[in-house]
């Protein structure tokens, strides 16, 4: 795969634009020291963002990691949450991984603001 944050970023859109949501995927770079040398750290960040009506803003973080996979995988995730259909499994590290961060709260929370009615009509 050349760029799993690009394609997370493509299925963000898709999301957006089938259910109405605002999730939007912000990469910041920052300098690490691993040993002696500062190395580039990429952090990606999934959001729900948006200024709504009466001037409401929202900020929600709702997944970050310094992997752009493990962004790809919970977008993954969430889309597939969202459109009703089994998760995959096998991957053991991301099953891990969005156990410690609560990946599946995070998921909850764009489903049930966005589409629990569509979720519950199948």
């Amino acid at each position: 795969m050349k760029n799993p944050g690009m394609l997370a970023k493509k299925i963000a859109r898709g999301i957006n634009f089938k259910y109405g949501s605002h999730i939007c995927i912000n990469v910041s770079e920052f300098y690490g020291t691993s040993g002696d040398t500062p190395n580039l750290v990429r952090m990606y960040v999934v959001r729900d963002a948006y200024c709504g009506s009466e001037g409401v803003f929202v900020n929600k973080e709702l997944y970050k990691s310094g992997s752009a996979y493990n962004v790809l995988f919970f977008m993954r995730d969430l889309l597939f949450r969202l459109d009703g259909k089994e998760l995959p499994e096998g991957n053991d590290k991301w099953e891990a991984e969005k156990m410690r961060k609560n990946a599946v709260a995070a998921m909850d929370y764009i489903v049930e603001t966005y589409a629990e009615d569509i979720v519950n009509d199948d």
